[in-house]
């Protein structure tokens, strides 16, 4: 009987160790996916700072090609100005009234 005794204590030993293991491996699974959670959290938090630098970006260009314009447009008006005076003239395309709109068509 002891034989029988030993095996059952040999069972219970190993019972108990996969259980053990077990619930190792369903804590390691819980850490696991609170890990994948903020990962994700992360990732997006990247690809929300790497929207608002491409939009800082884009206005930065949209501010340089504006500022261009009016000074485009100014150096026009000084021209015309200067032709009628009798200056040599320099002749610039017309700027349309809405500078902005003209600048997000050209660059889109």
């Amino acid at each position: 009987m002891s034989n029988v005794s030993s095996t059952s204590d040999s069972f219970t030993t190993i019972m108990l160790k996969k259980a053990a293991e077990a619930k190792a491996a369903k804590l390691k699974l819980e850490f696991a996916a609170k890990e994948m959670e903020l990962t994700k959290q992360r990732t997006s938090a990247l690809l929300k700072q790497a929207d608002l630098d491409a939009e800082i970006e884009m206005l930065h260009q949209q501010k340089e090609a504006a500022t261009l314009a009016v000074e485009a447009e100014e150096l026009r008006k000084m021209c015309n100005t200067s032709n009628s005076a009798g200056s040599v003239s320099l002749q610039l395309p017309n700027e349309p009234e809405d500078k902005m709109n003209s600048v997000k068509n050209y660059i889109e």
